[in-house]
């Protein structure tokens, strides 16, 4: 069997409507352009052939697009489909990766801003200088990032510029080092301006990244000189968590949600 079409987009503007398929579930929503603006819902395959959002896709796409989705569902639920089966192993792969980070008690609860009031959210300065532009000092440096582009200014006016691989949504710093969340990635900024670290680069194959499709990173905080970030599973196979970053290490801790 060829392999069928899973996703459907119509555009309008800077407004994006979509529809797609995953191996569990079928995903409806909409955007403007940026992750940050983006609003969907999720149904399971059961829920879906009972009828939900087939009025909201018959309305935004027609009939045609309709009876396509319903038959992908279909078919995926007898099983032809081994793309989808193909997703569900690579997201286990990254499960797996994630589990050899050693676990950390002293990371529960600490994105709870309520209990932690010294831990800062990188998302609260999302977009402080107006529209997508982001501003946030330390000691020594000014960064300003406006969506994917940004510079880092010292104290005598000198910039160095620098461009990341997706839109900017977060930034904390420590000791002139900033911490940046961008389209479910997290980097790493060097006091020189360099893009030290970055989640992009870590990849099973040329072109499955580790965070992105199936595991998304949502935020990054700073609690004293503790950095660390969110992360979540995008289908929720799997618990969500917190996953600590440390110069020169890497990856040393997290901490796993559970019901």
């Amino acid at each position: 069997m060829s392999k069928l079409k899973t996703s459907w987009e119509k555009k309008d503007g800077r407004l994006t409507e979509y529809v797609y398929v995953t191996y569990k579930e079928v995903v409806v929503g909409h955007n403007y352009g940026t992750g940050m603006s983006d609003m969907a819902g999720a149904a399971s395959y059961k829920e879906f052939l009972n009828g939900r959002f087939q009025d909201l896709i018959l309305e935004t796409f027609g009939q045609k697009i309709l009876d396509e989705v319903i038959n992908v569902v279909k078919l995926s639920m007898k099983g032809k489909l081994p793309e989808f089966q193909n997703r569900k192993r690579e997201v286990l792969e990254k499960r797996f990766f994630i589990e050899t980070i050693p676990l950390d008690e002293s990371l529960k609860d600490l994105d709870n801003l309520d209990k932690n009031p010294e831990t800062i959210s990188g998302y609260k300065a999302y977009g402080n200088a107006g529209g997508y532009k982001t501003i946030v000092k330390s000691d020594n440096l000014t960064l300003v990032v406006d969506s994917q582009k940004g510079y880092l200014e010292d104290r005598n006016g000198k910039c160095i510029h620098f461009t990341l691989n997706g839109h900017c949504s977060g930034v904390v710093e420590l000791e002139d080092y900033f911490y940046i969340i961008h389209s479910d990635n997290f980097a790493v900024i060097s006091p020189q301006g360099e893009v030290i670290f970055d989640t992009w680069n870590i990849k099973f194959d040329p072109t499955e990244h580790m965070f992105g499709y199936g595991v998304r990173i949502s935020n990054v905080f700073k609690n004293k000189k503790t950095i660390f970030f969110r992360y979540r599973f995008f289908n929720l196979d799997y618990p969500p968590g917190l996953i600590k970053f440390e110069l020169k290490k890497g990856f040393t801790g997290r901490w796993e949600y559970k019901d």
